[in-house]
């Protein structure tokens, strides 16, 4: 008759057992946790790429009203989203927002249709390019944006500005640089707005009225003849590059342009 197997051997092979396992969870437990590093790297490298907003209520909300979708829609499906205007300002048509760390700035008829949508960028202001305008998602980030970034990636911008010299003080002069309208685009625009007095965008537009400037004279750029008959845009290339822009406005694109009376 066989003799039961003793106490110690049965531990012996209990602890066998235990350490093989700890073995199998050491050797593995590495690769687990490097996997799910590389994938959070990734999530946060495929985010910064396409500009995308975090997932937080919030982000959620902007990116849900600010798009060219919502061009044509009414204000009040927006409230439903973003809460109420916290100003209305009748003569110019427009309603005041904060969402999401941005002044969000809608253009409404009286009966609440929407005809622009204006975010005042900053750091803590943004938006992503492939919700809100699709067919242009691979725009830089819209707080780091520069006039450079769109003019060497889209075909057909257009350059329209306020005042280059002896402007004054009444306000703070633009230049704006406007691109979209196709029938992809359900015929509407971006405008990205530079304000000229902003520290980083001195330069450029002194560069770019000394351009214009040593072409047509003084007397043209202070009298706003480039308003008139002339390429803007032309003048652009090499100077208005590295301005950066202030506030991005989605808009219907208007093909009517009623040109400055220069007198020429």
């Amino acid at each position: 008759m066989n003799q039961p197997t003793s106490k110690l051997e049965k531990y012996s092979a209990i602890a066998g057992i235990i350490s093989g396992v700890l073995a199998v969870i050491g050797f593995t437990y590495p690769y687990i946790t490097n996997s799910k590093n590389i994938e959070s790297a990734e999530t946060i490298k495929i985010s910064q790429n396409n500009n995308l907003l975090t997932n937080s209520p919030q982000e959620q909300k902007l990116s849900k009203v600010f798009s060219s979708k919502m061009i044509g829609g009414t204000t009040n499906f927006v409230e439903s989203i973003i809460g109420p205007a916290i100003n209305v300002d009748a003569h110019f048509k427009t309603r005041d927002y904060e969402v999401d760390g941005c002044k969000l700035i809608i253009g409404a008829t009286a009966d609440g249709t929407i005809t622009s949508m204006t975010i005042n960028l900053s750091p803590v202001c943004n938006f992503n390019w492939r919700l809100a305008f699709p067919n242009h998602a691979d725009l830089p980030q819209p707080n780091k944006l520069k006039f450079g970034d769109v003019m060497k990636i889209e075909n057909g911008w257009k350059i329209t500005a306020d005042c280059l010299i002896s402007c004054g003080n009444s306000y703070d002069p633009v230049i704006n640089l406007s691109f979209g309208g196709s029938r992809a685009d359900d015929w509407q625009i971006v405008v990205l707005g530079a304000v000229i007095a902003a520290d980083v965008n001195i330069e450029a537009n002194s560069a770019f009225a000394e351009k214009i400037t040593k072409e047509k004279g003084e007397d043209f750029v202070r009298d706003e003849k480039y308003k008139c008959n002339y390429d803007l845009e032309k003048a652009a290339i090499g100077t208005l590059e590295p301005m950066k822009v202030n506030f991005i406005t989605i808009k219907a694109d208007s093909k009517e342009v009623t040109p400055k009376d220069c007198g020429i």
